[in-house]
């Protein structure tokens, strides 16, 4: 097994946002040396994905994307390969996790992939892929240019240990989003 570790920073925090223009503010506010590359976002009407160049390009209003509001927003990711913001909707008002990632030794991780809905993908303008499964009408707007089928979120999952030294996941963030993924045989893995 290839052991890869990493140095972490977590921060947590409690935002109370009622318009858009707020939640874009919170954005605003990140340190600029954290690069967030993608955008995914659930919401109570549907979903929106985006991706960032020169500002944040999103899939809302288009197709079957939704408008961007902090009222419907079940919860967001901000994500690129060194960082990620989760945002998620509580009693409390909006709750967020930032995750940074360093170079150290003190996580080790392991990386998997979640695979995307789409068996068919048809470019759209603005570096955009409409991404389509089968007769149910799955639709979404993937936020990556000419992407090719089957396409997956990248996951990197931190291991810590409790008290009694048993391994468990202490966080899962999502770090990019891969195309074209090729079949492959663990059997014969070294």
């Amino acid at each position: 097994m290839n052991n890869k570790f990493v140095n972490i920073t977590e921060t947590l925090e409690t935002h109370i946002l009622q318009s858009a223009e707020e939640f874009w503010q919170m954005l605003s506010a990140l340190p600029k040396e954290i690069e967030l590359s993608y955008w995914l976002s659930h919401h109570d009407d549907g979903v929106i994905w985006g991706y960032y160049e020169d500002g944040w390009k999103l899939s809302e209003k288009k197709l079957n994307s939704p408008a961007f509001s902090p009222i419907t927003l079940q919860q967001c990711r901000l994500f690129g390969p060194q960082a990620e913001l989760f945002l998620w909707r509580s009693s409390s008002g909006i709750k967020s996790r930032l995750l940074v990632e360093t170079p150290g030794k003190d996580f080790e991780f392991i990386e998997k992939r979640h695979i995307l809905w789409g068996t068919e993908a048809e470019p759209q303008e603005d570096n955009f892929t409409l991404m389509r499964e089968g007769q149910q009408g799955m639709l979404h707007l993937l936020p990556v240019p000419n992407a090719v089928p089957p396409v997956a979120l990248k996951i990197r999952a931190y291991i810590d240990y409790d008290q009694d030294n048993r391994a468990f996941f202490r966080w899962q963030r999502l770090t990019g989003i891969e195309t074209n993924i090729q079949a492959k045989d663990y059997r014969y893995e070294e």
